[in-house]
């Protein structure tokens, strides 16, 4: 199932960088060179539609796993199963309608395609490839047009560098701070959560230098998530050493809601 890939193929190189080997995984390369090209593929879909985005002047971001499989894991590593695409919640409307009008693009459920509403990920397929509709990153915590705002304001182009396919516009990616939150508030399930651990940890250590810790308490009290986020961070901390500065980690208690 695409949970236990993930957390394979996210394993089976640490364990090989402590010399360990496990003759029954002999079918890692076969892996990797399948998730090599589900992510290409998924790539590829995710530019032709990036583009058409981009026509309509709709400006997109692309949240979670889709970017961190190019950016901090090699090649074939990281398993993504879908593309998570963050527009303005002002142009969601808009863009639901666009991809009712692409060719190939149909709803998971038909029933409600154009729900300007239900801003929590509405799911299209073109083939194999799936991309998730967002407005709100983080739907079930406090939301509001300046945090939105703000958002946007941090957002980075990944470059070219970290995409497997040419790009042709600019395409933005959350600032460090505000992917670890999402991740952190957003895996609520026990197999998506083990995965998203792992990812935090690795987009921390990959941050070390220049990770605004500041930003990320304040981020997370704006969103009311800082206990949830604490709880990740103190795991990540205490079970695998990951440098979390303990005076964050004391505030994020104190003032826990």
């Amino acid at each position: 199932d695409p949970a236990s890939h993930r957390l394979l193929m996210i394993a089976l190189p640490t364990l090989r960088a402590y010399g360990m080997e496990v003759p029954d995984l002999a079918r890692r390369q076969g892996l990797e060179r399948r998730t090599f090209c589900s992510n290409t593929m998924l790539w590829n879909t995710n530019r032709d539609q990036s583009a058409v985005f981009q026509e309509r002047r709709i400006s997109i971001m692309l949240l979670s796993g889709l970017p961190l499989s190019q950016t901090l894991y090699p090649p074939g590593a990281r398993y993504s199963i879908d593309a998570d695409v963050l527009v303005k919640h002002s142009a969601y409307g808009a863009a639901l309608d666009l991809l009712a009008q692409t060719d190939g693009f149909a709803p998971r459920n038909p029933d409600a395609p154009h729900d300007p509403s239900y801003t929590n990920g509405q799911e299209w397929r073109k083939g194999t490839a799936r991309i998730d509709l967002h407005a709100r990153p983080c739907h079930e915590f406090a939301r509001a047009d300046h945090l939105e705002t703000a958002l946007w304001a941090r957002a980075r182009p990944i470059g070219q560098a970290a995409a497997p396919v040419p790009l042709p516009h600019t395409v933005l990616v959350p600032a460090p701070e505000d992917m670890v939150l999402f991740l952190a508030v957003g895996q609520t399930r026990v197999d998506r959560m083990l995965h998203g651990l792992v990812d935090i940890f690795r987009l921390i250590t990959h941050h070390k230098d220049d990770f605004d810790w500041a930003l990320q308490e304040k981020i997370a009290r704006e969103r009311a998530a800082s206990l949830r986020l604490c709880c990740v961070l103190h795991y990540l901390s205490s079970r695998f050493d990951l440098p979390v500065p303990n005076v964050g980690l004391e505030r994020h208690v104190a003032g826990g809601d």
